[in-house]
């Protein structure tokens, strides 16, 4: 005779299982949710953007280098609520479509369609042209190396401790930070600024210590009154080690951002 045991699960049972299988469920749609609900757009102010917004939900919005600083033409039904530290806004109740004009700190008026969507995103990101300009320049350099470290901006790797491939990875690694916002403010005062032949200056905002190396940051500023094209040459010292330049061209009274490796 063969006797045959059957599993009866009892309420303990029941609920951890009940708990697992939530938290599976849960943990997939936390993950879905923060890989759907973000999205990034290039402010135009020749195009009226569009975006599909999660309906009657809270979207935030931001400028990358900039703040908004109002926005027109909300229908009554939406509320918005200013960040005034950070310089976002958010937006609630959205459920109908509607066509709004952002304002930035920096003057940009912006036109956006909101399309609101069950399954539409919560957090919006600007970027000018610039700041995406800039950005393509400084990954360009930190994938080709000689593109930001300019070899002849060395100083002979025998009057050196560093091995030239450490070199390279710090460097590369203080100008990926530094770009990234990284560095502090605290000790800068010994920093002067720099300035190029025509008189174009470069004033230290922040910098970063790392494995014996230093890196700064410097905003360049074109106040000439015309076009102006810089070279990382044109910023070099004495002692320097790398020299990285986030835009190469600059109209009148644009900026970018410079990026000054030495030792120490």
């Amino acid at each position: 005779m063969i006797y045959r045991t059957q599993f009866y699960p009892t309420q303990k049972h029941n609920r951890h299982l009940i708990r697992i299988v939530s938290i599976l469920i849960l943990s997939s749609f936390l993950v879905n949710e923060a890989l759907a609900k973000k999205q990034t757009l290039i402010l135009n102010e020749d195009e009226t953007l569009q975006v599909k917004v999660i309906k009657n939900g809270a979207v935030r919005l931001s400028v990358k280098g900039d703040r908004l600083q109002d926005v027109m033409g909300l229908e009554e039904t939406v509320s918005f609520e200013k960040d005034e530290t950070h310089g976002f806004l958010y937006l609630r109740g959205i459920d109908r479509k509607q066509t709004i004009t952002l304002v930035t700190e920096g003057g940009v008026l912006q036109e956006l369609i909101l399309e609101p969507d069950e399954k539409g995103i919560s957090n919006v990101v600007f970027k000018s042209k610039d700041a995406v300009e800039e950005e393509i320049s400084f990954q360009k350099g930190e994938r080709a190396l000689q593109s930001v470290v300019q070899p002849n901006l060395m100083m002979p790797l025998q009057q050196s401790s560093f091995s030239k491939s450490s070199f390279q990875e710090t460097a590369i690694m203080l100008i990926k930070q530094l770009h990234r916002g990284m560095g502090s403010v605290e000790e800068l005062e010994g920093v002067g600024e720099r300035h190029t032949s025509h008189r174009v200056f470069a004033k230290p905002l922040r910098h970063l210590k790392t494995q014996g190396m230093r890196g700064i940051v410097f905003e360049v500023i074109n106040d000439t009154g015309t076009t102006l094209n810089l070279l990382e040459k044109d910023f070099y010292r004495l002692g320097d080690y790398a020299v990285a330049i986030g835009k190469k061209q600059l109209e009148r009274d644009e900026k970018t951002l410079l990026i000054v490796v030495q030792r120490g």
